[in-house]
């Protein structure tokens, strides 16, 4: 039996359906959300907005109304949408571990997942409507990133000595030495843990959690603008591997969350004016860097989904599901083959059947935590 479906939520559940139905010969559609916040619609209002996808006339060439091919020509079309900030995560990490391997030099990609990270946590866990719903989202959240990175940072420190304690408490950027790098391999993932806490618990202050539930975009603004002292502040006057700690990366996950709730015009012109003030001379000496993170910030800002061939549909959900742990392991991998394109096919290949094996046990982890209600 084939058919039309459309996955509403790109997380490693909803990517890993897209991927089964894709290899069955659906035509499948991805998305983050549908209309509005779906997650925290009524099952009444999802069951009806099934019926209203499946009451479109349909003939044997396919919906009324459609010229075209036949209809098995037409569920065999080429191109499927995907949402922006999915394709990103995918396309971020190959920049990520491509670059490390000297295959290409590409930079920015963890700094645009900083804002994907900030954008989809804004959108999903963070939109719940109380503090203490925010914090069980947050902690599901988070034992999805520290479960894997604390074991990879394990078997680092135990068999390489390239990790320390600070790295497997994700702390490396409070308590480690990172002036010089030193140690500093996880970064992302430590700027990740303290900017999902620092903004869940902005939000549980009470005037900022008020305003959140009306409108959401102008605590993620105000946070972003507020970001910018520290990106600026400490960049002038320290020295170092600076641009990989939490308090000059803020900024990059608070303007991923105001551009999930960037819902006018003005407000995303907006939104994109912060990000422009503090990506345009983020490093400095290296303007390419800067043009890339911004391009994809306003990719996801002004773009909110994309067509793609439908081939490389399942790759994309694979790479976006999987992009924590080849983050993770590429360390450990890139130095083990001479060759750059194999160094990197392996690293990728090694992340994503280490997602495939760690997913679901880490689910059960999560659900340890009972989910938010309200």
């Amino acid at each position: 039996m084939r058919g039309t479906a459309a996955i509403v939520g790109g997380g490693i559940a909803g990517l890993a359906t897209a991927r089964a139905l894709l290899g069955a010969g659906w035509d499948v559609t991805v998305r983050e959300t549908a209309a509005g916040p779906w997650h925290h619609l009524p099952l009444g209002d999802l069951a009806e907005l099934g019926r209203a996808r499946r009451a479109v006339p349909t003939t044997p060439d396919g919906p009324a109304g459609e010229t075209g091919p036949p209809g098995p020509a037409r569920r065999r079309r080429s191109w499927r949408t995907v949402e922006t900030s999915i394709l990103l995560r995918a396309i971020a990490v190959v920049i990520i571990c491509g670059s490390h391997a000297d295959l290409f030099r590409l930079l920015g990609g963890a700094h645009t997942l900083l804002a994907v990270a900030g954008f989809n946590a804004a959108r999903f866990g963070l939109s719940v409507p109380t503090a203490r719903g925010r914090w069980r989202a947050s902690a599901r959240m988070l034992i999805g990133v520290a479960v894997p990175t604390t074991a990879v940072a394990l078997v680092g420190m135990v068999t390489q000595d390239r990790y320390g304690w600070a790295n497997v408490a994700l702390a490396n950027w409070l308590v480690g030495d990172v002036t010089y790098g030193f140690r500093n391999e996880l970064w992302f993932v430590d700027a990740l843990v303290a900017s999902t806490l620092t903004l869940t618990a902005v939000l549980s202050v009470p005037v900022a959690g008020r305003i959140w539930r009306r409108d959401p975009w102008r605590v993620a603004a105000a946070l972003a603008v507020l970001a910018l002292v520290p990106r600026f502040l400490i960049l002038h006057l320290g020295e170092g591997v600076l641009r990989g700690i939490m308090p000059t990366t803020f900024w990059l996950f608070a303007v991923g969350a105001a551009v999930a709730h960037a819902d006018t015009g003005r407000r995303r012109l907006l939104t994109l004016a912060v990000a422009v003030v503090g990506g345009a001379t983020y490093f400095p000496d290296d303007p390419v860097r800067n043009v890339t993170v911004l391009a994809c910030i306003a990719a996801l800002t002004l773009l909110p989904e994309v067509r793609v061939p439908a081939l490389a549909v399942p790759l994309v959900s694979l790479l976006a599901s999987a992009s924590l742990y080849v983050y993770l392991v590429q360390f450990q991998i890139l130095g083990l083959v001479p060759s750059a394109l194999g160094a990197t096919v392996l690293a990728i290949a090694t992340g994503c059947l280490l997602w495939r094996a760690a997913d679901r046990p880490v689910r059960r982890l999560q659900d340890l935590v009972p989910p938010p209600t309200r």
